[in-house]
């Protein structure tokens, strides 16, 4: 686990998953990464009980890319926008 993580090493880390190569960051693979990499405080428990990323992180994560990631809810994944 990262020592002293913050919310906008996390998001940097989501970042660099979403490369202009195409590559996809679908949120269950991020959920358990950011789980074992950086702790469950980076984290949060949806109304039906499951995970998700918390929003501190997901706030961070829209500053660095500032508009120019898309997140598909359907299939849960984020990708480079064109």
């Amino acid at each position: 686990m990262a020592a002293m993580a913050t919310p906008k090493d996390v998001a940097v880390w989501m970042m660099q998953q979403v490369r202009p190569d195409g590559a996809r960051l679908f949120q269950p693979d991020a959920i358990e990464h950011i789980l074992q990499m950086f702790g469950p405080n980076f984290l949060s428990k949806k109304p039906r009980g499951n995970s998700g990323i918390s929003s501190t992180v997901l706030r961070e994560f829209k500053k660095l890319h500032g508009g120019t990631v898309g997140y598909h809810r359907l299939h849960r994944f984020w990708e480079k926008l064109d």
